[in-house]
C-alpha cells in the first residue's frame, strides 16, 4: 500500500503502458511519498527526534477513539482530535 503511486496521483497501468497524471488531487506530497520509499528503501533512517509527539490531551483523546457501526468516529474523539 506505501508503495502504490495513485496516492501521489500517479496513475500507472503497466499491462497497457500508460504512467500518467491523475485528474484528482493527491492524497499526500510527492515530497511525502518519496520520503516514504527512501525509509521502506533503507536509504534514509527516521531518527527519534523525527517520530511525532503527541500532547497529553490527545493522547487521552486518542484513548476514548472508537469505531463506530456505521463508520463515524465518536463525537468526543473528534472534538479532541481536531484542536
Amino acid at each position: 500500500m506505501l508503495r502504490n503511486r495513485v496516492y501521489i496521483a500517479q496513475v500507472d497501468v503497466p499491462d497497457y503502458g500508460v504512467s500518467t497524471r491523475g485528474d484528482f488531487e493527491p492524497i499526500v506530497s510527492e515530497k511525502v511519498f518519496y520520503r516514504v520509499q527512501a525509509i521502506l528503501d533503507g536509504r534514509l533512517e527516521i531518527t527519534p527526534t523525527e517520530r511525532p509527539r503527541f500532547s497529553a490531551q490527545g493522547l487521552r483523546a486518542l484513548r476514548g477513539v472508537r469505531q463506530a457501526v456505521d463508520g463515524e468516529l465518536v463525537e468526543r474523539a473528534k472534538r479532541h482530535c481536531s484542536k
